[in-house]
């Protein structure tokens, strides 16, 4: 009877603490949230800081595929004071996926990702730099979206949620592909349209628009889709203030000129950047009008557009790659239930799909409505890609973890069931979500996008590089490979002032043609690379004299 009633004590005794303790850690919560603008600030630094801290183990990323190479064209091309390149005399040699050798040596992609990249090897000496300071903008922007769109202490964990589901462990943070700086410009955009239609400050206006430029320099596609969705948004909602205000009697005039302080910040903004947008395009492309996208198709007939297009006719003069390639991407189509589950999976994960599910519950919250029907635009315009990879439908990331922090709010409140048991599912699945995301390793490989074998040769690539750079002078790679080389595990990317980079790669054409580049770069060291060689074979062959 006395031990029964010593252990019922404890028992009483423990969970007295844990309340207490709970208490504090729901006190410490709340009052965070409550000061928005340090809660900002933790959610930008706390991916940063932690990625920092684990440097020692988890180095700085090498680029492994040809889409990478291509955004650090740019990088190093804009951090050298220049937009495009001129054409190298001996271009044959460096062709490769993903960049233009004419009109100008440039990358196929928009400028946004590179623009990043330059902006981190500039200020902080190396492009994954950018990479870095754009996951923690992601994170902050995330938090700072969901404020205007859900309370206080959700908005903090929606945040937080896309810190470790995104913000670390991910190749967004973990390599040069891209992802994190749409994300940003999404949740931006997201962040002031609520804001925006309760007060009309030029401030938000022009975060809005700032927003939509940002995705629309790196994703245009996607990014166009995702400016129609808001716009409609901000348009309905403009339109319905100004007939309430002309209910209550006030002129059409005033009403008008009320709008201004929208629309103005909006159209300078949007207008700016179609026209550095447009420059950027006369600089590689010859027209304003034609984006290097598009003068890739022309060129090297990819990328492929949309599944109901016919592919581009093959290009005539393509190497061996390009030609791989551009077959790869006729003949093949990605399924929308292979896209979804991507998707899923990247942004979600199994606990916060369940999530989800509590959805309905929100049934009578119009804000629901409202980023579910961005999604669900966005998302059905994407699928028409014949492609996915996980970073075209970053503009939504923010929409994501706004559906998120709803769903898991709904079951927070759900009163049918007894409040332990909602409030423990709840922790549950955020247990989960965090234990999924570390359980393999701390700093995760893309490997939804990424196969051993490109891995494989990347490490390769990478070792040789970094033994070359670090050998006394100057060298010259010929790079041999076998008909049947993988075209995703290229080698012949150079930097953006090929003639002054300390180790330049090239394509063998033939005896002749090789022998003039080798004269070209006299006084550098010259080798061959065989890549198919097993293992892969690096031999000295020259040195010529300079002159």
């Amino acid at each position: 009877m006395t031990a029964a009633i010593g252990n019922a004590s404890l028992r009483k005794s423990a969970s007295g603490k844990a309340r207490q303790l709970w208490n504090r850690v729901d006190g410490l919560w709340f009052e965070l949230a409550r000061r928005q603008r340090l809660a900002v600030f933790v959610l930008g630094a706390l991916p940063l800081l932690i990625r920092v801290s684990v440097l020692h183990w988890y180095p700085i990323p090498q680029p492994k595929v040809a889409d990478e190479f291509s955004h650090l064209l740019i990088a190093d091309t804009f951090a050298s004071g220049r937009i495009v390149n001129p054409t190298h005399p001996f271009w044959r040699h460096f062709e490769t996926l993903y960049e233009f050798q004419r009109p100008v040596y440039a990358s196929i992609y928009t400028p946004g990702q590179g623009l990043v990249l330059a902006a981190g090897q500039v200020i902080a000496g190396h492009p994954w730099w950018g990479v870095w300071a754009s996951c923690g903008l992601m994170c902050a922007a995330i938090g700072w979206m969901l404020f205007a769109w859900v309370s206080p202490g959700w908005a903090l964990l929606g945040g937080l949620l896309s810190a470790t589901q995104l913000g670390i462990t991910s190749y967004w943070m973990n390599s040069y592909w891209g992802g994190s700086m749409t994300a940003f410009g999404g949740a931006l955009a997201l962040g002031a349209l609520p804001r925006l239609l309760n007060s009309r400050r030029p401030a938000l206006a022009f975060a809005f628009a700032l927003g939509l430029a940002i995705v629309f320099s790196i994703r245009p596609y996607e990014g166009a889709l995702f400016a129609c969705a808001l716009g409609i948004i901000l348009v309905v909602g403009l339109m319905r203030g100004l007939l309430r205000a002309r209910a209550q009697g006030s002129g059409w005039p005033g009403l008008v000129r009320g709008t201004f302080p929208v629309m103005l910040p909006i159209t300078a903004v949007i207008l700016i950047a179609l026209a550095a947008f447009a420059y950027y395009n006369f600089r590689v492309t010859g027209s304003p009008w034609l984006m290097p996208y598009q003068l890739s198709q022309t060129m090297y007939g990819v990328p492929r557009g949309l599944t109901f297009q016919a592919p581009p006719p093959q290009p005539p003069g393509l190497t061996q790659d390009q030609l791989a390639v551009y077959r790869w991407q006729a003949r093949s189509q990605v399924r929308n239930g292979t896209k979804w589950r991507a998707f899923a999976s990247f942004y979600l994960g199994g606990p916060l799909i369940a999530a989800l599910c509590f959805l309905p519950l929100a049934w009578r919250e119009p804000r629901m409505y409202l980023l579910a029907a961005v999604c669900i635009f966005v998302g059905f315009g994407a699928s028409l890609y014949w492609y996915y990879v996980n970073h075209y439908l970053a503009p939504l990331t923010g929409v994501v973890f706004g559906l998120v922090v709803l769903g898991l709010r709904q079951l927070w409140n759900w009163r049918v069931l007894p409040s332990l048991v909602r409030h423990s599912a709840v922790v549950t699945l955020l247990l989960l979500h965090l234990v999924i995301n570390f359980r393999d390793k701390f700093i995760v490989k893309p490997v939804e996008v990424l196969g051993s074998r490109v891995e494989r040769y990347a490490v390769s690539r990478a070792k040789f590089e970094s033994q070359l750079t670090n050998a006394p002078g100057r060298h010259l790679v010929f790079v041999r490979a076998n008909p049947g080389h993988p075209y995703d595990a290229g080698w012949i990317y150079n930097r953006a002032d090929i003639d002054k980079a300390k180790v330049v790669w090239a394509r063998e054409i033939d005896p002749q043609e090789d022998v003039r580049l080798i004269r070209y770069f006299a006084g550098r060291t010259v080798w061959l690379l065989e890549v198919d060689a097993k293992p892969i074979r690096l031999t000295k062959l020259s040195t010529m004299p300079p002159g």
